[in-house]
Formats: C-alpha cells, structure tokens, sequence
C-alpha cells in the first residue's frame, strides 16, 4: 500500500482499512443534506478570508506598508505518518465520543504489498513541509495523503478544501476540523516563518485539550459573546529511537457553526464581502455562489456603514467603538476578572455579525495557546484553581503535576507570561493593541497618529 520513500503516497479509497471494519468514502456534494451543504457553503466563506482577506499588511502611521503574508493561494496534499500505535497518543476528555470516534478514524491496518503481512498503524497528520523534513531525518519512515489541505493565516494551521477533489475520502471526518500542525525549525524556514520553529510535543497537545476544557468550564463567568474554537481533541507521536527520537503533534480545531469573519480580514484590502451585508451596492452575497466583491474595500468600512444603515443615530465613531472596541473590551475584563487573559491579536479570533442589528453577537477565539492563565492570581482573589491536578483528574485520569508544570513552568520557576499584571498588561497593549491599530490605519482618511 505504501513504500519507504522520501514521496507521499496518495491514499486509494478503501486501501487502508479500519481496524474492525472497512473505511466509507465521502459523498460528493449532490448527496450531503442541506445542513451538510451550508456547513460546507460556510466553511468555504471561512476559507476564502484566510486567503483571499489576508494580505499580510501592516502599516505605521505614516502608511509604509510592509507585506507578512502567510497564507498561500494553492492547495497541497494532506500527509501523515503511519506509526506504531504504540507510539501515539490521541488526546480528549475521559469518555468523550468524539475523542474516541477520531482514534478509531485515524487507527488503520496496513497491508504489505510484496509480503501480504498486516500491522496496525496510526495515522499522524503534519505539514507538507514538515514531511518533507521528517522524511530526510528518518527515511525509513512511510507517509501518505488523503485530500487536500490550504494554509491560513497561521502556515501551520490547515483548512481541507470544500471542492469534491479536495475532501478527504479515507478520512472523511476530518474535513470538519482545521489542523494545527508541528513545524520544526527547517520547515518553518521554508515557508518563511520568523526565526526559530514551531514544535507541538505530547505536553503541547496534551494541554490545548486541556486548556479547552478548563476554559469551557468558566465560560459562564465570561460575557456571553465568548465562544471558543474547541482544540479538545488531539494527538502526538514519538518519531525514532533513543537519542534522534522527536515529538510531533497535530491539533484538531472545531470550525465555528456559523461565518465569522477573522480580526485580520476586517483591515485587509481584498474583494471578498461580509456575510451579513450582501445587498451594499458593490458586494454580492457570498453565501450561495461564493462570488466576490466588485472591487477592493477595507470589510471594517462595510460593517461600520451596514450598523449605520441598521441605526441613523449612530456616527462612524461610535460605530467603531461599539463594532470593535467595547465587544473586544467585554472579553478582555470579564476574562481578567477570572484571572485569564488571552492573546487577541489579528488572528486570534473572529467575529459574527448579527444580521438584523449589525452589531457583534459573538466572539470567537481560537489558538487557546494563546490563553494566558495564573493560579496565583486566582487563589488571592478566592478563586478555585481550574487547572490543578486535582480539578483536572475527572476528565483527565491520566494527568501529572508534571504535565500541568512542563506548560506553566521553566527552570522551576512559573513563566513570567502566566502572572500578574503581566498577563493583563502585554495582552491589553501589545496584542490587542496590534488589531486596533492596523484597524485604524485601514478606516481613518489619514493617518491617526502623525
């Protein structure tokens, strides 16, 4: 089925069979249910303003723009590697169905074309560049595609594609989440990246399924626009022996239920429209035949305008303060006054327009690596710790104090980013600062602070 080669093998329909049972192929779009359908029709939305609202551009005040685009335009395959399961750990909630729905999705049996000898495998996705590294490091090791996947404005964060030649077929489920790859240092180099690499280790994904379920857990002391992209579920494995030995991980996102629109499309030119103001004169509605905007418009103009239409009180001021600013303000405060703070910088979070007022219903955040949490700072303020051992054993049996140290801690001491007033104070004015400035420079005539 698959050979020991430095080239991915695309993976035939029904080549890699379940463990119990054999695999089912994805239908194509004339045979999904409606709900299928628009689930697909708003993904499709989501993808385009990864791509297509994302030009990378940041801006002084002086208007010299400097380009740090990410995403890329063209789709590639999907790789993993076939491991020992042995060697992989898939992570979730105690008895989640989901979590086991995704082991059972992603455990396979492997059959040996030139000796007919079966072993069992796990599948472990990873970055196309990352494969292409892993490969060169261990060339024994046996990688294989299944659909097609696009870069966001993350290079390590991967959205399968909505056309029928781009869906996965072995691994149909997975077309409902977006990935979070590990990118070493070389990878991570030739797709541009900053400096350094982007690893995901057994801890990393270990706790971002943590960090979900914590942070569900107080989301009813937060302001009810918060919703967050679920990283629950997610698997690590260990690649080669003893010494060279690494740890690769993939996060598995939940895709909102509904469009939302990312911090960094609201001030990027681009041609694509907002999903709650089809009918502005020079947009089109994107939700039935994905269709483009006439010409380019900054997105925050349109929805400033569109809330303006909604309510003639309303100036171009204050609806920017009530579009972008108090909604963001409300998650920020409600989520220190638990002792959290998260990163909210352009591609951390997405916002849902309410369609009949205009104004933000929902803010929805994601990359929960982002989050920013100190125990400390909740026992002073007679708050329960949610993510000591003790709170954490009922959905995580398995967990150690070294696992929750190996996340909050280095050299023995707690990371100055998980204490106060640090974990307000940076992402108050550097990270949330980065949105509000870039949006500012894209909707004022000049430049706001020469």
């Amino acid at each position: 089925m698959t050979t020991k080669a430095t080239a991915a093998t695309p993976i035939p329909t029904g080549a890699l069979a379940k463990s119990q049972r054999s695999s089912t192929s994805k239908a194509p779009s004339a045979l999904l249910s409606e709900s299928a359908l628009a689930r697909r029709t708003m993904r499709r939305q989501s993808i385009r303003y990864e791509l297509k609202a994302n030009n990378g551009r940041y801006a002084d005040g002086k208007r010299n723009v400097a380009q740090a685009k990410n995403a890329g335009d063209m789709p590639h395959p999907m790789h993993f590697v076939l491991l020992d399961p042995a060697q992989v750990k898939v992570f979730g909630p105690a008895n989640d169905p989901e979590t086991a729905k995704l082991l059972d999705l992603l455990s396979r049996v492997v059959t040996d074309p030139k000796t007919g000898k079966q072993r069992e495998v796990t599948l472990l996705p990873v970055h196309w560049e990352e494969a292409k590294a892993l490969v060169e490091k261990f060339p024994e090791l046996e990688v294989v595609t299944d659909g097609e996947v696009y870069a966001s404005a993350s290079p390590r964060s991967l959205f399968y594609g909505t056309e029928d030649d781009e869906l996965p077929t072995v691994l149909p489920d997975l077309e409902h989440y977006s990935v979070k790859t590990h990118l070493s240092a070389e990878a991570y180099k030739a797709l541009g990246g900053l400096g350094g690499s982007r690893e995901l280790n057994f801890n990393d994904v270990l706790m971002a399924s943590v960090l979900t379920t914590a942070m569900e857990r107080l989301k009813p002391h937060f302001t009810p626009l918060i919703e967050f992209q679920s990283e629950a579920r997610s698997i690590a494995g260990r690649i080669g022996e003893g010494e060279n030995a690494i740890e690769v991980g993939a996060i598995f996102r939940e895709l909102p239920e509904v469009a939302t629109v990312p911090g960094f499309a609201l001030f990027s030119e681009t041609t694509e429209s907002l999903p709650h103001v089809p009918h502005l004169s020079s947009t089109v509605d994107v939700s039935g035949d994905d269709a483009p905007t006439e010409k380019p418009r900054i997105l925050a103009n349109d929805a400033m305008e569109y809330l303006m239409g909604k309510d003639l009180d309303v100036t171009r001021e204050q609806a920017f303060q009530k579009l972008f600013v108090d909604p963001l303000l409300e998650v920020f405060f409600t989520m220190a006054a638990e002792g959290v703070s998260m990163e909210l910088h352009p591609q951390n979070f997405s916002l849902h327009f309410d369609p009949e007022t205009g104004r933000v219903d929902r803010v929805v955040i994601r990359d929960l690596h982002g989050m920013n949490y100190d125990a400390s700072w909740r026992k002073r303020h007679g708050k329960p710790d949610v993510m000591s051992v003790k709170a954490l054993k009922g959905a995580y049996p398995d967990i150690t104090q070294a696992d929750v140290d190996g996340y909050f801690m280095r050299d023995g001491k707690i990371r100055d980013r998980y204490l106060a007033p640090k974990i307000f104070t940076n992402t108050l004015d550097f990270f949330m600062g980065t949105f509000f400035y870039q949006l500012l420079n894209s909707t004022t005539p000049e430049p706001f602070d020469e």
